[in-house]
């Protein structure tokens, strides 16, 4: 492959890192977040698309790849939001909202906290799946973000994420 990265669809030329992936597939299926760094070009993108994700989505989950774009129009959370949509779609699931509530009148994190805990993805088999999120080059959120204010309020949202707290909005819906 030379400097390119392996993917999905070449996880059967990808072999040689099996101690690697069945620790990380451990780490990453027994925490609530993980961070996976290294020098540039050790191959974490390989390891992570053509070797862990194909693991994951045999365990039931979804990965979801993606690189936040910053200072754009749409926040960090709605970027978030429309990659998970992204890749339910691209993979044929569905999904069933717990409630019949009009998402537009939600915020973007609102609506993302509604994704990853008020509802249930189902994938073509009808087997319930949990999205697992990749952020790709995230360190960029602190070199290339012009906002700190946008920064500080992801923050916010992701710790609300990983205590499952919604806002105080939500709780009275």
């Amino acid at each position: 492959m030379g400097l390119a990265s392996y993917d999905v669809g070449d996880s059967d030329l990808f072999f040689g890192r099996d101690q690697e992936l069945e620790k990380t597939n451990e780490i990453i299926q027994n925490n609530l977040s993980t961070i996976i760094y290294g020098e540039s070009g050790v191959g974490k993108t390989s390891l992570i698309r053509a070797g862990l994700f194909p693991r994951l989505m045999h365990d039931n989950y979804l990965p979801v790849w993606i690189r936040l774009e910053h200072d754009s129009d749409e926040d960090y959370c709605g970027q978030i939001e429309h990659a998970i949509l992204d890749e339910v779609y691209k993979n044929g699931c569905e999904i069933e909202h717990a409630h019949n509530l009009d998402l537009n009148l939600f915020t973007p994190s609102e609506r993302l906290w509604l994704l990853l805990y008020s509802s249930v993805i189902w994938d073509g088999s009808n087997r319930k799946v949990y999205p697992v999120i990749f952020y790709d080059q995230f360190e960029e959120m602190f070199t290339l973000t012009t906002s700190s204010n946008a920064v500080a309020s992801f923050f916010k949202d992701i710790s609300d994420f990983s205590q499952q707290v919604p806002n105080t909005r939500l709780l009275n819906f």
